[in-house]
This record gives structure tokens, sequence and C-alpha cells, in this order.
């Protein structure tokens, strides 16, 4: 069975945060984490959802939204908030660095501001969400080939 272009377009997401392990030691990423986090440094993405729109007939163009939740800690909350902002750093300069996706896509945007999570424990663990939305294309009811 083919692979979808939405599936397509996660996968493209995964590759882009797993390339930031090399810079960050012991960072891992994973995709729909469903447990809480309990070691640091971490990245999780999610897929909540698309829109999509048909003005064109032939393609269908998809708005498909990403949250990137990111968590850090370290000895202090000073430094931890720190290591958060620079693991979102990493992420938005990241997600954003090839719109295309490596051609799975045709344009990747941060939305909004970045929103800190409340941690429930320690000052020192810190976590933060960002929000992009990727744009791509597919034929009109082909959700397996894109246009």
């Amino acid at each position: 069975m083919p692979t979808s272009v939405r599936e397509l377009v996660n996968l493209a997401i995964l590759a882009k945060l797993q390339a930031l392990t090399a810079a960050t030691p012991n960072l891992t990423v994973e995709r729909e984490r469903d447990q809480e986090v309990e070691r640091y440094p971490f990245i999780t993405f999610y897929d909540v959802g698309q829109d999509a729109d048909d003005e064109l007939r032939s393609i269908l163009v998809y708005r498909l939204r990403i949250d990137v939740e990111i968590h850090a800690s370290a000895a202090t909350g000073a430094l931890a908030a720190a290591a958060l902002n620079d693991l979102c750093a990493q992420v938005t300069a990241a997600m954003t660095a090839d719109p295309g996706l490596n051609g799975s896509a045709c344009d990747v945007r941060e939305q909004g501001d970045v929103q800190e999570l409340e941690m429930s424990g320690s000052r020192t663990n810190k976590a933060a969400n960002v929000s992009f939305t990727v744009e791509y294309q597919t034929r009109a009811g082909d959700p397996y080939t894109a246009a």
C-alpha cells in the first residue's frame, strides 16, 4: 500500500526533529507521545488536524496543524528556562529551514507565540509548545499523489 502525502509530511517532520539529536546530547524525539515525559531533554510532535481547500478543483491544498512539545530540565529554574529557549529556537530553525520538507510540502510557517506549558513538580523542569502550519497539495481524490 502506498504512503499518503500526509504521512510523508509527518515522516519528514520526524526526520527534521530527529536531526537535532546530533547537536543536543541525550535529546529524545518522538511522535504522538501518549505518556508523561520522564527523560529530558525531550521533543514530541502531534498532528492535530488539517483543513482542505479545493478552490483549484483538480488540486486539494491542505493546511496541516502540527504542535511540537518541548521539554527541558536543568539544575536551576533559570538554567532550565535557558535550555528550553534554546531548544525552541532549534525546533523553529529546523522546521522552517526547508519549507518544502524535502519535497513533501509547499510551506511551513510558525503559528503564534511559543506557549509555556504548566509543569507539575520541580521548577527545574520546563516545557513549551510551538505550533506550525504545514501546507501541502494532493490531486483531488488522491491522497497518495502530491500535486
